[in-house]
């Protein structure tokens, strides 16, 4: 009797699957120079990961700066968008430069405005696009 209350116990955690979804952002470079891209999290937000502090991304070359665990969710589920327009991207706990040369860009690429979001089941993926004509704005 005990060997049958075990592996039905067995039985239901192994059929008790949960799914998660996550949040990445990636910067895609559009220019002739190499970006660097500088992150430190400020709290101990422990959804957070972060990969290096410091991203080197060459012409035509897109990389993955931050992934932010958002949850447990249903199989079939495409996370929403968490932002709006003027919204700072990513988390305002995160210290993000982004340096073109020794330049540093504005804070206002920042802004959502300038950032695109693609969803796909389970993943959110927020891109931001740096261009030779966004550097001259």
């Amino acid at each position: 009797m005990k060997v049958i209350f075990v592996l039905a116990v067995f039985c239901l955690l192994l059929t008790g699957c949960d799914y998660t979804y996550d949040y990445t952002y990636e910067i895609t470079n559009f220019t002739n120079e190499v970006i660097t891209v500088k992150t430190v999290k400020r709290n101990n937000s422990w959804s957070l990961y972060i990969k290096d502090s410091i991203f080197e991304i060459k012409p035509n070359e897109t990389k993955i700066i931050i992934t932010d665990d958002g949850g447990i969710c249903g199989r079939n589920y495409t996370p929403p968008c968490e932002y709006k327009s003027t919204d700072s991207i990513p988390p305002s706990y995160i210290k993000f430069d982004i340096l073109v040369g020794e330049n540093i860009l504005s804070k206002k690429f920042r802004l959502f405005e300038y950032w695109t979001y693609k969803t796909d089941e389970r993943s959110g993926t927020y891109n931001l696009q740096i261009n030779n004509s966004l550097l001259t704005e």
